[in-house]
């Protein structure tokens, strides 16, 4: 299954690529190039919760004090 979380235009050949990643993906290399645009999807760079977050795709997975969040499908140590 792919997942687009972004899209680069290509100004030269005036297409698009899609992208499985973004520039908060770890291990991409973030280079200036005036040939693209990249356009990548809000919904996986935002790196904020709205309400309860139960649609949150963003990369952070601490508190702001630092504590590692609980997964959604555990119930350790909090039950939902």
């Amino acid at each position: 299954n792919f997942l687009c979380r972004a899209f680069a235009y290509d100004r030269v050949t005036k297409r698009c690529h899609w992208l499985s990643f973004n520039s908060l993906t770890n291990g991409v290399r973030k280079k200036q190039d005036h040939a693209f645009d990249l356009y990548e999807k809000k919904d996986y760079i935002r790196n904020c919760i709205i309400g309860k977050g139960a649609d949150y795709k963003g990369t952070i997975s601490v508190t702001k004090s630092g504590i590692q969040c609980q997964a959604w499908n555990s119930m350790i140590p909090h039950e939902h």
